[in-house]
């Protein structure tokens, strides 16, 4: 884990909009793995599925394209503020294909954006990082995640598929962070042998969490299942490298485990000032924005506080030091 310079977040942090985006449009499926593997090749490739990783062919990535640039041209002109928001997609949602066209849209609004990029094999990610390059020049931060994946690179191959999120600091620099413990899920049947599920990624086991300087101060992006695997070390963690915010695109079903996180994490002494955003799958809801100030929230309750199996955008407002959602 990186530690560099000492900052906090910046008071200029206006707004973090949430993406709840994709729901299953059949409700024929009744079983968790059913359920999972229709919500997978519906937006995404079948082929993929069956290879334990989430990518999209040429005919879906039209629909997940139109689907991303609907919301951020839909998103309400008071809630982009210059140098001032931030706004996340889930875990694997984002083509490499529309890169270009994000980065342009962050750059011309000059807000920090942040999404799950579709699972690649690391020889094609070589490629489209020299291709970055050459296109962005300075503007892409590539050494640092390069040689953290070249480090790691012996525990793969150039076939191997590796998950990693972007975040685009506006009109400055932007880069990514990988994902480093795949996600598995044994689904229990009555009936039948029980199904297992594994992301087919590398176990990497050397944590590696980059701190991310940005128009609005440092922080800090953890991938899903990263963030459920460290949760236990991350508020000491933020507190020795001052990183006040972390942000997790995730795709799980685990949204109650999720927030027990939260709830313990703000808890400690020293952690109230922190925050943490996740931006989930709309198929199984709980994105918030979670802090000492919503607390009640996440809290267990007879009606679900936060936001349940929607495709909606939440827009989190900051008055002064308290946040509320729009």
């Amino acid at each position: 884990m990186n530690n560099s310079g000492e900052s906090p977040l910046n008071a200029g942090l206006k707004h973090i909009i949430l993406c709840q985006i994709y729901r299953k449009t059949s409700r024929i499926q009744t079983n968790h793995h059913g359920i999972f593997q229709a919500l997978c090749q519906e937006y995404w490739d079948n082929a993929g599925f069956e290879e334990g990783v989430l990518y999209y062919n040429e005919n879906k990535v039209k629909g997940a394209r139109d689907k991303i640039f609907h919301i951020l041209r839909k998103l309400p002109r008071s809630s982009i503020a210059p140098k001032s928001t931030i706004i996340v997609f889930p875990e694997n949602v984002i083509p490499y294909s529309i890169l270009d066209d994000l980065i342009d849209f962050a750059t011309k609004q000059d807000i920090i954006l942040i999404g799950g990029m579709e699972h690649k094999r690391w020889k094609e990610i070589q490629e489209i990082f020299g291709q970055l390059a050459v296109l962005y020049q300075d503007r892409f931060a590539r050494s640092e995640i390069s040689s953290i994946l070249d480090a790691h690179s012996k525990n793969f191959n150039p076939e191997s598929y590796l998950n990693l999120a972007i975040i685009i600091n506006g009109s400055q620099r932007f880069s990514f962070q990988h994902k480093h413990i795949p996600f598995y899920k044994i689904f229990v049947k009555e009936r039948e042998n029980n199904e297992f599920l594994r992301e087919n990624i590398p176990l990497l086991l050397k944590p590696n969490y980059f701190k991310f300087e940005t128009s609005v101060g440092p922080l800090s992006l953890f991938i899903c299942k990263d963030f459920l695997s460290h949760y236990r070390a991350i508020p000491d963690w933020m507190n020795a490298n001052s990183i006040p915010l972390i942000v997790i695109p995730a795709f799980s079903s685990k949204v109650a485990t999720f927030q027990s996180k939260f709830i313990d994490m703000v808890e400690k002494q020293g952690c109230r000032e922190n925050l943490f955003a996740l931006a989930s799958m709309a198929e199984y809801g709980g994105s918030g924005l979670y802090c000492f100030d919503t607390l009640g929230l996440a809290e267990p309750a007879n009606v679900q506080k936060f936001p349940g199996r929607v495709e909606k955008v939440f827009i989190y407002k900051r008055k002064d030091t308290c946040w509320n959602c729009f």
